[in-house]
């Protein structure tokens, strides 16, 4: 194979590559390394770590029967520091409960996640962090109690 076509060869690769790449215009140092996820005070109520083997997770969210709570996402990136999603083009989705007859769950603008408590007990909610157009992780397995009444 000539040099010129393998110049050919690179010069393809190299356009594919820029054109399939991400378009967010994030830069590697406040790259996603985790969610950190606050009440209404801003206090700390849970982290999600992300490690494709076992996600460290700490905290949990709370909400009582029938009161609604929303809490906000904040990203975490690998050194530790706390960023907002608007400003570094995050955004969360598909936000799930998983024992459903807990409680509901639902997405506010582009990082804030709408608790409503149904029924008293425990259970965990899911959701992914997207950048740009593509997701980054799931947040999973986060610790959600719904406090009240004993349901019988």
């Amino acid at each position: 194979m000539s040099i010129r076509a393998l110049k050919d060869i690179t010069r393809g690769l190299v356009v594919a590559g820029l054109l399939v790449g991400c378009d967010s215009p994030v830069e590697p140092v406040t790259h996603a390394a985790g969610v950190v996820i606050v009440d209404a005070s801003g206090n700390e109520a849970a982290r999600f770590i992300f490690d494709e083997g076992s996600p460290v997770i700490s905290g949990g969210l709370e909400v009582g029967v029938q009161e609604t709570v929303t809490y906000r996402i904040r990203g975490l990136d690998e050194d530790g520091a706390v960023f907002s999603l608007d400003e570094e083009g995050y955004s969360i989705s598909n936000p799930v409960v998983v024992i459903a007859l807990r409680a509901d769950i639902a997405v506010d603008g582009i990082d804030g996640l709408v608790l409503e408590g149904r029924e008293a007990g425990e259970t965990t909610i899911r959701f992914f962090l997207n950048h740009g157009d593509h997701a980054e992780f799931e947040a999973r397995d986060i610790p959600l109690q719904v406090v009240g009444p004993d349901p019988t």
